[in-house]
C-alpha cells in the first residue's frame, strides 16, 4: 500500500539519520477513502491522498513561505492495524527503506515535484544550505 507523511525537512533528516519514525498521521486511500470516492481508480486515489498530504504539511507552519515536504513509502498490508478516514495506524514504526520518493509543494502550487530516494540527501544538504 502507498503511504505519505506530511512532514519537514527537519524530519526527513532525522529520520534517515535514526532509520525509523512512528509519525502522528499516515495518510494512504484507505478502505473508507476508497469506498467514499469509487469514481476513483487506484492511481487517482493515490494522487487525491497525496494532495491531502501536501497541503497538510504547508499548513504545519502558515506564517511561512517554504515550501512543503511529503514522503512516499511502501507499507506492507500486514503492518497496517487500522484504516481511518484517510490515514492509517501502523503497527511498528516506519523503516527509511520503506521511502520511496520524496514530493515537494510549493503554496499556491497543486503540482508536487518528484525526488528519488536517493536524492533526498543532497536536495536537504541544498535546503539547508539555502541554495
Amino acid at each position: 500500500m502507498r503511504a505519505y507523511i506530511a512532514t519537514t525537512a527537519g524530519e526527513i533528516s532525522t529520520f534517515m539519520k535514526d532509520g525509523s519514525w512512528e509519525p502522528v498521521s499516515v495518510y494512504a486511500p484507505t478502505i473508507k477513502f476508497t469506498t467514499a470516492n469509487n469514481e476513483l481508480d487506484e492511481e487517482e486515489a493515490e494522487y487525491e491522498i497525496s494532495l491531502l498530504a501536501a497541503s497538510v504539511s504547508l499548513t504545519r507552519d502558515e506564517n511561512s513561505n517554504s515550501s512543503g515536504f511529503v514522503l512516499a513509502l511502501e507499507v506492507d498490508e500486514s503492518l497496517v492495524a487500522a484504516h481511518n478516514e484517510n490515514t492509517i495506524e501502523l503497527k511498528s514504526p516506519l523503516l527509511w527503506e520503506q521511502v520511496d520518493c520524496l514530493f515537494i509543494c510549493e503554496r499556491g502550487d497543486d503540482e508536487l515535484t518528484w525526488y528519488a530516494r536517493q536524492e533526498i540527501s543532497d536536495l536537504l544538504d541544498k535546503i539547508n544550505n539555502g541554495k
